[in-house]
């Protein structure tokens, strides 16, 4: 009767978490479509109210992301490992090569790497926070069905990609799926730690950011080394031994038989670590350490009057209104903002010292890189995708600005908010500028060296693109921070289409360097759209940032 009982229970219990959790996606994602320009009106205030037309809403949205989770576990395989290998010199060895190198790679991020920075268990979502504070579940019910969900959807998506992957590859069946017990056995493994760890410790491992970059660095290293080193030890040679695989089985079944039966303390510690002080001293604090940690402001960079500063100071003091506010922003924050542009700098130049010494060792293949450079504008795109510092100027501004001024009803008046907007994108785009510059420069200087003609429409065209790229990730970062200001007062990203556009403009970069020579067309593509994409940027920003750009 018991065990008829506790199930029923653990069927209501699902039921209800899905319920929570697509109302949740629902609910987040009525949210911020309402606040799209133009059509964002289609749906009414009374929608949230509408179960039938949510019910709907939460149903397509559940489909897209579980078909969002098989795209992005292939493109992971691909970006991850798969591109990685064809970049460097080992992209000419043999098959089982290869292979072994694919092996290698997945094993540090995926068994080692992904089991040790996360953790189901220990997980924070706010459907965990409503079931368990506010419903009242049973903490252990809820962590066993939380973790038999996300892995059983996990582990199945993930054994087509890998058999798939591996027979392109050029291998078997066989080694897809010991990779994929592997993956599943050390996810357990790493769930197991998690909990003795905190049973013994009170740490959770996956939440203490000096343990998880120790990981991260040693587990990179152990991935990517081998690609660059002639003679390097990689996990594949042991890995498909028939004692390799019986040990990380039962070292998984065991694992799995200590989380799910063996374990006897979820009511008292998962209670503990959903305690209001511990989210946020702990969680919150993380947060801000892995999002907003490099934008931080240290006290040395709140002295502004130093001797070398003085002159720059004199010129800001002139200043009034928000053209002071953040001329003083941008002089406190010379280290998050304008070092990383002067780091660039530095790089491009050293970058053309070693083409110039390369011109005067090898000739030949100095020409040949510098035809290379003067026709590869796809590639270009996808370097001045990094090369912008918008993305860490928008979280600096948010971080040390923005999130304490907008709690005031003056600031977030329409006047004052482009007057900020005008004010930081001639900064950003300056800087952006400097950069783009000094690379035309570099380009230009190197194919002169070269004996390569540069005064033609084809380099024109090119250098021309270079700057107005720079312009369109200046406008785009900024267009995005106050269209959809995606920044919480708990400092997460909660915006779904924030994400999702800025993954769509990191795709077509990306699938922009996959073209290895740039036509006239291509380059005409890119200035049209750049300009386009510019204009209509700016005229959104003016006509809707005064209604969106809140702290949420």
């Amino acid at each position: 009767m018991d065990m008829i009982n506790n199930k029923n229970m653990l069927k209501i219990y699902l039921k209800n978490i899905f319920k929570i959790k697509t109302s949740i996606n629902a609910n987040t994602f009525i949210y911020y479509f309402k606040r799209i320009w133009l059509i964002g009106k289609i749906l009414p205030d009374s929608i949230y109210s509408n179960i039938n037309l949510k019910n709907i809403i939460s149903i397509i949205i559940t489909v897209l992301i579980q078909i969002g989770k098989i795209f992005m576990k292939a493109a992971y395989l691909m970006l991850m490992i798969w591109y990685p290998i064809i970049l460097s010199s080992k992209a000419s060895l043999p098959t089982d090569k290869i292979i072994a190198l694919f092996v290698n790679i997945f094993f540090y991020l995926s068994c080692i790497l992904g089991a040790l920075q996360d953790s189901e268990i220990f997980k924070i979502t706010r459907e965990k926070y409503v079931c368990l504070k506010y419903m009242k579940m049973n903490p252990k019910d809820y962590v066993f069905i939380t973790m038999s969900t996300k892995y059983i959807n996990h582990f199945v998506f993930y054994l087509p990609i890998l058999v798939i992957g591996l027979l392109l590859l050029g291998g078997t069946v066989y080694q897809a799926i010991v990779m994929w017990l592997a993956l599943i056995c050390f996810r357990f493994m790493g769930e197991a730690l998690q909990l003795v760890v905190y049973d013994k410790k009170k740490i959770i491992l996956s939440r203490n950011t000096g343990f998880v970059w120790i990981a991260i660095i040693i587990g990179l290293a152990l991935a990517y080394v081998p690609l660059l080193l002639k003679e390097f030890f990689i996990i594949t040679n042991v890995f498909y031994s028939i004692p390799f695989i019986t040990l990380f089985i039962i070292l998984g079944v065991l694992s799995f038989y200590y989380i799910y039966f063996g374990y006897k303390k979820y009511d008292s510690n998962i209670k503990q670590t959903l305690d209001i002080n511990f989210l946020f001293s702990v969680a919150m604090e993380n947060a801000q350490k892995s999002t907003f940690t490099d934008v931080a402001v240290k006290e040395k960079d709140l002295d502004i009057l130093s001797e070398k500063d003085k002159k720059d100071y004199g010129i800001i003091e002139k200043m009034s209104g928000f053209s002071y506010l953040n001329a003083i922003f941008f002089k406190r924050h010379k280290r998050q903002i304008i070092k990383p542009v002067i780091i660039r700098i530095l790089i491009i130049m050293i970058l053309f010292a070693v083409g110039v010494v390369i011109k005067y060792i090898a000739p030949n293949g100095a020409i040949e890189i510098a035809k290379y450079l003067v026709s590869s504008l796809p590639m270009f795109v996808f370097i001045m995708y990094f090369m912008s510092t918008a993305e860490k100027a928008c979280r600096a501004m948010f971080f040390n600005c923005d999130i304490s001024l907008l709690r005031y009803g003056f600031y977030r008046q329409p006047k004052t908010v482009l007057q900020n907007f005008n004010v930081r994108l001639l900064r950003i785009v300056s800087y952006n500028l400097m950069i783009a510059a000094t690379l035309s420069l570099a380009i230009l200087a190197f194919a002169a060296l070269c004996n390569i003609n540069v005064l033609t429409i084809d380099i024109a065209m090119l250098v021309l693109a270079i700057i107005l790229i720079s312009i369109f990730f200046s406008v785009h970062h900024l267009f995005m921070y106050y269209i959809f200001q995606p920044y919480t007062t708990e400092l997460n990203v909660k915006n779904p289409f924030f994400n999702i556009i800025n993954s769509i403009v990191y795709f077509i970069c990306f699938m922009c360097m996959q073209i290895e020579t740039a036509s006239s067309i291509f380059t005409l593509c890119v200035l049209a759209f750049t300009i386009l994409y510019i204009a209509v940027a700016l005229i959104i920003v003016y006509k809707k940032a005064h209604k969106t750009f809140r702290v949420k």
